[in-house]
């Protein structure tokens, strides 16, 4: 079904003159529209089953790609996401450090890597995906969301 939906919306592409200037527009539109949704209160976002930081972390996947359909996809893999960190190590790798409520589902390291490699295109460097009870935090105890081995901990 996946497959059809994606040939048929290739094909409707190919109908304009400039296809890949369409699905810009047409993935910045939905990025307005998102936007508009960030106004909402917490409380009504959750009632229609969104947070204000799957708002946030969708506007930022290149303009290349629907923010809709990256929101609906990773849905349900990140329910259960409390909070991440990207470390990234001296010999070039990367690792994504995710505290969750529940278990990781099996699904979710494929897609992050997916992700991953599409918007880094070939060649991406290495990348693992692992599951952590909790993310220390610096001794000036803010939260990092990035680290690298390249720099020293903030004190």
């Amino acid at each position: 079904m996946r497959d059809y939906i994606l040939n048929q919306a290739e094909t409707a592409d190919k109908t304009f003159t400039f296809p890949a200037l369409h699905r810009i527009v047409a993935n910045w539109r939905k990025r307005r529209q998102l936007r508009q949704l960030e106004q909402l209160d917490d409380h009504v976002l959750m009632d229609i089953g969104l947070t204000r930081d799957e708002l946030i972390r969708v506007q930022r996947v290149p303009l290349a790609f629907d923010p809709v359909n990256e929101l609906l996809r990773a849905k349900p893999m990140i329910r259960g996401l409390r909070q991440y960190q990207t470390h990234h190590r001296r010999d070039g790798s990367w690792e994504v450090r995710l505290v969750l409520r529940e278990e990781m589902p099996e699904r979710l390291a494929d897609y992050l890597g997916e992700t991953w490699s599409r918007i880094l295109g070939a060649p991406c460097p290495p990348f693992t995906v692992t599951r952590v009870e909790a993310i220390e935090r610096p001794p000036g105890g803010k939260f990092q969301d990035f680290t690298s081995e390249f720099f020293p901990p903030r004190r």
